[in-house]
């Protein structure tokens, strides 16, 4: 069965548009409008107090908390991307802080043509945390079926595409 996820904020702020929900509560009421309008899970970038994307366990949690107080039962995934914490080292020790599910997100975002992808991964699994897959390009969707099948196991279950901000999608799905 085919899910709608709906991404509330991603890389955008409020300087990009006021509507743009940064802080945990204000996740937590576009969590429920989108639900109400069909939505089966939602993707969110955490943000600091400041209001920059941030993977601080205690920024993630306070957004995944609001949501889940706000929608029980919604999943919710998280970015990882590496604009937010470009420097590798430091973004693994940061996650490793991460819980999973209850209170941590049930999913989080890793973007294959990234480096250090798989590690990123492995450390998401390895909390509980599921991993979507960021497939930007066909090379990306092309490595992850590879990484997929070399360790016996089907293709990611969730798949990201591109967003009208210019990235291309994938031209073929990593299911085959």
């Amino acid at each position: 069965m085919p899910t709608l996820k709906a991404c509330l904020n991603g890389d955008r702020d409020a300087a990009a548009h006021p509507g743009v929900p940064v802080t945990p509560q204000r996740l937590a009421e576009d969590a429920a409008a989108v639900r109400a309008a069909g939505a089966d899970a939602v993707h969110l970038h955490p943000r600091d107090r400041a209001g920059a994307e941030s993977l601080a366990w205690p920024d993630v949690a306070a957004a995944v908390a609001a949501v889940r107080a706000g929608c029980p039962g919604l999943p919710v995934g998280v970015s990882t991307r590496q604009e937010i914490v470009p420097d590798l080292p430091d973004r693994l020790r940061l996650l490793a802080r991460w819980s999973g599910p209850p209170i941590g997100p049930d999913f989080a975002s890793v973007n294959w043509h990234e480096p250090g992808a798989t590690e990123v991964a492995a450390l998401l699994a390895e909390r509980g945390i599921g991993v979507e897959a960021g497939l930007f390009t066909p090379d990306a969707a092309d490595g992850a079926r590879r990484r997929h099948a070399d360790r016996g196991a089907g293709p990611p279950a969730v798949v990201s595409g591109a967003d009208p901000g210019g990235r291309r999608a994938p031209r073929r799905s990593p299911r085959g």
